[in-house]
């Protein structure tokens, strides 16, 4: 019985028998995977349909200026701020009531000219009071408006 078969019927048999029981098990596990492939998609219930209109607005055209660097406007100073304000109250913490009015205002001087930013923003006005205050806090009276003005210069 076996030898009236020969080997290109027993490899084309095992093939086909290969072939189908792979379609089956596609078929049964994965079919909404296969037919995936081809374009067929499943609809879940419940699932609206995306109209014509909101499918076009997913895919906006871009134009080669989005790209380019963007020109400045407004230039937030804030963190320039909170790092002159917080040096100006460490020194003046350290120095507390130890410094006369000549070495005090060098040292502010030093600090200001390290923010040379600062000297042309909007802030300097708020700046000079700032130093005022906390000038005042640590040594009274020691110095006054004119003064503080002079540190931008």
């Amino acid at each position: 019985m076996l030898s009236s078969i020969s080997w290109g019927q027993y490899l084309s048999a095992i093939l086909i028998s290969l072939i189908c029981y792979y379609a089956y098990v596609g078929y049964k596990y994965f079919h909404w995977e296969l037919l995936a492939l081809i374009g067929i998609k499943k609809v879940e219930p419940g699932a609206t349909p995306i109209a014509v209109a909101d499918l076009k607005k997913q895919f906006v055209s871009e134009s080669h200026s989005d790209y380019l660097p963007k020109e400045v406007t407004d230039t937030d100073f804030t963190p320039v701020i909170n790092a002159f304000e917080d040096e100006v109250k460490a020194f003046l913490q350290e120095a507390e009531n130890g410094k006369d009015k000549a070495s005090l205002l060098t040292a502010l001087q030093q600090i200001c000219q390290k923010y040379p930013v600062l000297k042309s923003s909007d802030n300097s006005d708020e700046l000079t009071l700032f130093i005022l205050k906390e000038v005042e806090k640590y040594n009274s009276e020691i110095i006054n408006v004119q003064d503080i003005q002079q540190l931008w210069c």
